[in-house]
C-alpha cells in the first residue's frame, strides 16, 4: 500500500505541474466567484473579497522565489488510527522529499500530523503554508479554553496543537496566514456551543461556515489536493468539491473507522510516526546555543 500511495502522489505532482501552467488564470477567477457567492450567507461581500485578495497576494509573495508544487492536504480531525497516521506520513514525506510544499489548515488530526512531519523533517519556511480561520493568538486561545472540551477535544490534543502552533510562531511565523474577515469573538462563541444541543442549529451552521471558509482557502491556494476522508467527512468532501470544480488534480483516500474502536487514537502523547524525531530542530539548536 505504501508503494501504491508513493506512486500515486508522484503522478499527482506530475498532473499538478501541467495543471498549474494551464489553469492559473481560470482558477483565480473561479476562486473569486466561488467565495463571493459563499460569503453572502453570513457576511458582507467586500469583507470576503478583501480576505481572498490578501490571501492570494500572500500565497504568491511567499511562493514567488520557487516553482514548487503546493499540495493541499485535507483530512478529518476527529478520528485517526495508526493506518491513517502511516498513510499521512507516506504522503507528506513524498511531497517534501521531492522538493515540493504543503498547504494545510492548522487543525488537529491529519493537519496536525502533516505539519509535525514538515516541521521536523522538512524546510517549513519553504515547504509549509498554514491558513487559519482567525488570528493565530485567538486561535490558540480558542483551543486552550476548557469549554472546547464540549466538542470532544482532549487535553493531550489541545496541548499538542498549542505547542505546535507556538513553535511555528516562535521560529517561522511567516508561514501562517490569519488575516481573515472572521469576527474572532463570534468564532469563539459559536465554537464553544455544545454541538449536541438541538437548540443550537443556527450556531452549528455558522460554525460550519467559518471552517468551510478556511478550507476554501486551502482548496484554492493549492495546485492540487490530497484528501484523506474518514467516515465520509462533510468538511473534507466539501473541500474536495471546491478543488474539483476549479479544475485542479486531486487524490481521494477513503477510510471507514468505528469511532468507538480501540484503534482510534485520541491521546496525542501516544502518537507514533515511524522515524520521526522527538524534538523540533530549531528549538533544539536554540537550547544548545544557550547551554
Amino acid at each position: 500500500m505504501i508503494k501504491s500511495i508513493d506512486h500515486d502522489i508522484s503522478n499527482l505532482l506530475k498532473d499538478c505541474r501541467v495543471s498549474k501552467c494551464l489553469n492559473r488564470e481560470y482558477q483565480s477567477e473561479y476562486l473569486h466567484a466561488e467565495f463571493s457567492e459563499e460569503i453572502r450567507k453570513f457576511s458582507p461581500f467586500f469583507e470576503m473579497f478583501n480576505t481572498v485578495s490578501k490571501f492570494i497576494e500572500w500565497i504568491n509573495e511567499k511562493n514567488k522565489l520557487n516553482d514548487n508544487i503546493w499540495l493541499g492536504i485535507s483530512g478529518s480531525w476527529r478520528t485517526i488510527n495508526q493506518k491513517i497516521i502511516n498513510d499521512t506520513a507516506t504522503i507528506t514525506r513524498k511531497i517534501i522529499n521531492s522538493g515540493n510544499g504543503i498547504l494545510t489548515g492548522g487543525a488537529l488530526g491529519i493537519d496536525y500530523l502533516t505539519t509535525e512531519i514538515v516541521l521536523k523533517e522538512g524546510d517549513p519556511k519553504n515547504q509549509l503554508r498554514i491558513a487559519l480561520p482567525i488570528n493565530r493568538f485567538a486561535y490558540m486561545e480558542h483551543f486552550s479554553d476548557s469549554s472546547f472540551k464540549k466538542n470532544g477535544v482532549t487535553d493531550e490534543q489541545r496541548d499538542s496543537l498549542i505547542k505546535q502552533l507556538g513553535y511555528i510562531e516562535s521560529y517561522v511565523p511567516e508561514i501562517i496566514f490569519d488575516q481573515t474577515h472572521v469576527d474572532e469573538e463570534k468564532f469563539l462563541f459559536y465554537d464553544f456551543i455544545n454541538p449536541d444541543n438541538v437548540d443550537n442549529k443556527i450556531a452549528d451552521k455558522r460554525r460550519e461556515d467559518y471552517y468551510d471558509f478556511r478550507n476554501g482557502l486551502v482548496a484554492y491556494g493549492c495546485d492540487g489536493l490530497v484528501a484523506l476522508c474518514v467516515n465520509s467527512s462533510k468538511g473534507v468532501l466539501k473541500t474536495l468539491g471546491k478543488v474539483e470544480n476549479s479544475g485542479k488534480p486531486f487524490r481521494l483516500y477513503n477510510y471507514s473507522i468505528n469511532v468507538n474502536s480501540r484503534g482510534v487514537i485520541n491521546d496525542y502523547s501516544k502518537l507514533r510516526i515511524l522515524n520521526l524525531p522527538d524534538n523540533y530542530p530549531l528549538s533544539k539548536k536554540s537550547s544548545e546555543k544557550t547551554d
